[in-house]
C-alpha cells in the first residue's frame, strides 16, 4: 500500500529574535526567511516574492542551521552560503545586527529515516522550482 506523502505545515513567521523559541527548533526540517518592514502575514506563503531563503537541514537540527546562517550573515564567518549572500547584499559584507525586518517561520520534521531526508529535499527542492516558476527568479539569498 502507497503511503500519502505529508502536507508541507509551516510555523507562523516569527521574527528573528524569537525563533529560537519555537518547539521544533530542535529538529531537523525546511526553513523560510523572508523579509516584512511591518508585520508579517497571518499565512505562510512560500512563494511570497519577500522570500529571501529558502534553506533545508537533514542531518543537523534547525537550531544548528540557523546558528550557522546568523554567523555568517551577522558575523561574517564562515559556515553558511547564504548567509554569506545575505551580508553582501544587505549589510554590504560587514558585520551587523540581525534586522528588525528578518523573520523566519520553520517546518520542523520528525519523520523517521530514510523518509525525513528525503521528504525534506523535496520540499525544499519544489518551493524553490515554484518560485522559480512563479517568479522567474531564486530567492535573493538562494544561489542554486
Amino acid at each position: 500500500m502507497k503511503e500519502k506523502q505529508p502536507k508541507p505545515e509551516f510555523s507562523e513567521w516569527m521574527r528573528w529574535p524569537t525563533h529560537w523559541q519555537h518547539s521544533g527548533i530542535r529538529n531537523p526540517g525546511v526553513y523560510l526567511l523572508a523579509r516584512f518592514e511591518n508585520d508579517a502575514p497571518t499565512e505562510v506563503d512560500a512563494l511570497d516574492p519577500r522570500v529571501l531563503y529558502v534553506g533545508e537541514t537533514c542531518n543537523q537540527t534547525l537550531e544548528t542551521r540557523l546558528y550557522q546562517f546568523s554567523r555568517s550573515a551577522f558575523r561574517r564567518k564562515t559556515g553558511h552560503s547564504g548567509g554569506w549572500t545575505f551580508c553582501d547584499r544587505f549589510n554590504r559584507g560587514k558585520p551587523a545586527d540581525p534586522p528588525d525586518w528578518l523573520f523566519v517561520s520553520l517546518l520542523p520534521v520528525t519523520l523517521a529515516e530514510p523518509k525525513r531526508s528525503v521528504w525534506i529535499r523535496l520540499v525544499e527542492r519544489q518551493i524553490l522550482w515554484d518560485f522559480v516558476g512563479k517568479r522567474d527568479r531564486l530567492p535573493q539569498c538562494n544561489g542554486k
